[in-house]
């Protein structure tokens, strides 16, 4: 079946991954190691419902201190992690080029901070679609939220092509039948692409 749409996720692929990098930032200012502490902060995403919209920044980070000792405010803390997400013009510019020819959409596991990135940077724009798991109240943990966005965009999974740079959501976008890129590098993901889509 012919692709229609080009999926992408946000940290990672769109931009740096801020929040990989701002929470072992966060670790070791806070005397933690860093791996540790940032398994510690994914398992609490997932536990608070974080990045379905079930709780706020300040709702997540108060569950995190009740685990470890943390001694920074909540915007002491998104201010380590937001400044990291820095937009790959490059990316943008492939998106872009693509919207001529293909639908693009965004599809992310960020929280509202999605939105306060865009406001900063102006990148929703580039796409034409985007869908955010804090909205949406689903995320790429579980397969659902890929058929459900292949369903809101009414095509089937083997007409979308999803960029991300996590193992494990790339193995459940394959197994709902969307076909599916590792970004790695950005000349890698332009090559492998171009199986799908021409660029």
């Amino acid at each position: 079946m012919k692709v229609s749409t080009v999926i992408f996720d946000f940290g990672g692929v769109i931009a740096e991954e801020g929040w990989a990098k701002g929470v072992r930032i966060i670790a070791a200012k806070c005397g933690h190691e860093p791996e540790s502490f940032f398994e510690l902060c994914v398992q609490a995403i997932h536990d608070t419902g974080f990045c379905l919209g079930k709780v706020d920044e300040y709702g997540y980070w108060t569950h995190v201190k009740t685990l470890i000792n943390l001694p920074m405010s909540a915007t002491e803390l998104k201010n380590e992690i937001l400044p990291r997400f820095v937009v790959r013009p490059y990316v943008i510019e492939m998106a872009e080029n693509l919207g001529r020819k293909y639908r693009t959409a965004i599809l992310s596991d960020q929280t509202h901070w999605l939105d306060e990135l865009n406001e900063r940077d102006g990148f929703f724009k580039s796409f034409q679609h985007v869908f955010n798991s804090y909205h949406d109240g689903n995320s790429k943990q579980s397969p659902s939220y890929f058929t459900e966005t292949c369903n809101k965009l009414n095509i089937f999974p083997q007409e979308a092509v999803f960029i991300d740079d996590n193992k494990g959501n790339i193995a459940r976008a394959l197994g709902v039948g969307m076909n599916a890129v590792l970004y790695e590098t950005f000349e890698q993901t332009a090559d492998e692409l171009k199986k799908y889509v021409e660029i």
